[in-house]
This record gives structure tokens, C-alpha cells and sequence, in this order.
């Protein structure tokens, strides 16, 4: 949360959007919805992007990819896990919420949903395709 509020300080306008954590009980949503509110309406969003540059906001209340929710809560339970699913789940809400440009964040390491840099670099690669 260091790089977003830079960008918007210099006038580029960035909403951040998560969903529901589903590999840690303390993802950005979790901890964050602690202190203030994460969930708003799509007007609320537009309107606090355009005030502020930036907002933080969970995703998933807002239907914008209903399929891929019912995938995600179809492939939890079974422990499937399918990078090729997180590529097209991300971009499917960044495509319909209008995003032309997306900067995302892959954490990488043995405890981290993404264990090493060959299955990061394919991730990228993928993302770049999409």
C-alpha cells in the first residue's frame, strides 16, 4: 500500500481493488476492512476516484466477473489451484471495470502463493498476453 498513494499524490488515478482472500486470513482486504470500510457501490468508487485519485475497495461485492466467483468458490474447497485461472480471474474484473493499464504485485517465495521466480515469470508472460 506505499505504491498506489504515491501514484495518485501525482494526479494518476489508481483504484486498488482486492478480492477475498483465499489462501491467508490476513490478506489486504482482511486486515484493512479492520479500519475503515471496503465495500462501496460502483458510483461510490467513481466518485471517490474522482476526488481523491485512488480508493481501496474490495472487489467481489460488486458482480463485476459473476462467473468467476462461482469458480472461485467451486475450486476452493477441491484445493485446485490453477495460475492460468488467476491470470484470466484479475483481468476479467480489470477488463470490467474499464482498467487500460494494471500494475500488479506477485509476491514470490516458499510461503507465498507463488513459490518461485520461473512460475512468476510465466505468470508475467501470461499477463502480458492477456
Amino acid at each position: 500500500m506505499i505504491i498506489i498513494p504515491l501514484l495518485a499524490s501525482l494526479g494518476i488515478k489508481m483504484p486498488k481493488t482486492f478480492s477475498k482472500a483465499i489462501t491467508t486470513p490476513a490478506a489486504t482486504g482482511e486486515c484493512v476492512s479492520v479500519l475503515m470500510d471496503i465495500s462501496f457501490s460502483k458510483k461510490q468508487i467513481e466518485n471517490l476516484v474522482k476526488k481523491e485519485n485512488t480508493c481501496l475497495v474490495r472487489g467481489g461485492g460488486l458482480d463485476l466477473a459473476p462467473a468467476d466467483e462461482k469458480l472461485i468458490k467451486a475450486a476452493y474447497p477441491l484445493s485446485m489451484q490453477s495460475y492460468s485461472r488467476t491470470v484470466v480471474s484479475i483481468m476479467a474484473k480489470k477488463y470490467a471495470m474499464g482498467v487500460n493499464h494494471s500494475l500488479i504485485d506477485i509476491p514470490v517465495g516458499p510461503t507465498a502463493k507463488v513459490p518461485d521466480m520461473k512460475i512468476a515469470n510465466h505468470l508475467k508472460k501470461q499477463f502480458t498476453y492477456v
